[in-house]
């Protein structure tokens, strides 16, 4: 009978010497539990000062980290520096995540605060569940550890430094004793639960979704009665879609017609054009027509008299 494998780490005694640092990066070795098909093994992590190019007054107390594991949360970095005596976590962003704003910078007084508040809420209220209980992420991953003060990062890079590039000294093994949603077979049969949500859980969402669309085309239909109504410098009114909202009548149709076919006509009759040329050019048109007319009036005398139907007195 075949003797079973043991679930115990390899023996890396004689294994090439990890090295503490690499490019500014400090090397932190930990121990990925073994699962039925891979054996443990060892990951590592690259730690240095959070140094972003736009600066922020949090900086100083952050650190950034490099080749997370793909089942990296925050309870994982929680439970990792409390192993090495590292200093307490407030909160950890991983790469890709929404950007959070702490309460006290999102400005909350005043009407503003009031308006940006009740947008938030609405936002939440429209937004689908999401159908995935737990993130995953990609291979090389990075995240910012954030401590709740200065003190707690420089206590936490000190036990890095300490134990950089020594295999077996974080005295904790990759995600031992940390709670949540599991991965493997369970997470995707969540997720095709929560991919087919019921009507009671889509229903408000849906009814906040068109309470939103309707305000937003009241608020842009008053926005175009407005720019109806407003006359720019040059003394024009700008034209805009959305400003009839029935159709005419055939009667009103009929009256703008012959008001048009008279306003032809008066022009035809009396304006002789707003530029010079244009009224040089009328007066041309004029006196052509007249030299005509007089041309064709003595035609018809010259026939008269040929057939003698004038009488001489």
């Amino acid at each position: 009978m075949a003797k079973a494998e043991s679930s115990k780490p390899e023996d890396t005694s004689s294994a090439p010497a990890t090295p503490s640092e690499v490019s500014g990066y400090l090397i932190l070795p930990i121990l990925l539990p073994s699962i039925p098909s891979v054996p443990p093994a060892i990951h590592y992590l690259y730690l240095r000062r959070h140094q972003p190019k736009l600066p922020n007054p949090d900086d100083d107390r952050c650190i950034f980290v490099v080749n997370c594991p793909i089942d990296s949360t925050e309870s994982h970095f929680r439970k990792l520096f409390s192993a090495i005596g590292g200093g307490r976590v407030e909160r950890v962003s991983f790469e890709g995540d929404k950007e959070v704003v702490p309460e006290k910078e999102r400005g909350t007084g005043g009407k503003g605060g009031k308006k940006r508040k009740r947008d938030e809420e609405e936002e939440g209220e429209r937004d689908l569940p999401s159908v995935w209980d737990r993130e995953v992420r990609r291979s090389g991953a990075t995240a910012v550890v954030m401590f709740v003060d200065r003190a707690s990062c420089e206590m936490s890079l000190k036990k890095v430094r300490k134990i950089s590039g020594k295999c077996g000294k974080v005295g904790w093994v990759w995600g031992e004793n940390v709670e949540g949603p599991q991965l493997g077979v369970s997470r995707y049969l969540t997720h095709h639960a929560l991919t087919f949500p019921s009507p009671t859980t889509l229903q408000p969402r849906i009814d906040a979704y068109i309470s939103h669309f309707t305000r937003l085309e009241s608020l842009r239909a008053a926005a175009l009665a407005r720019m109806r109504s407003q006359v720019d410098e040059d003394g024009f009114t700008m034209v805009v879609r959305g400003g009839r909202t029935a159709p005419a009548k055939m009667e009103e149709a009929q009256a703008m017609l012959e008001k048009k076919r008279k306003e032809d006509e008066e022009r035809r009759k009396g304006n002789l054009g707003f530029y010079r040329f244009q009224r040089r050019e009328d007066k041309k048109e004029e006196m052509r027509r007249l030299v005509e007319r007089f041309e064709g009036d003595r035609k018809r005398v010259q026939e008269r008299k040929g057939r003698g139907k004038f009488r001489v007195v």
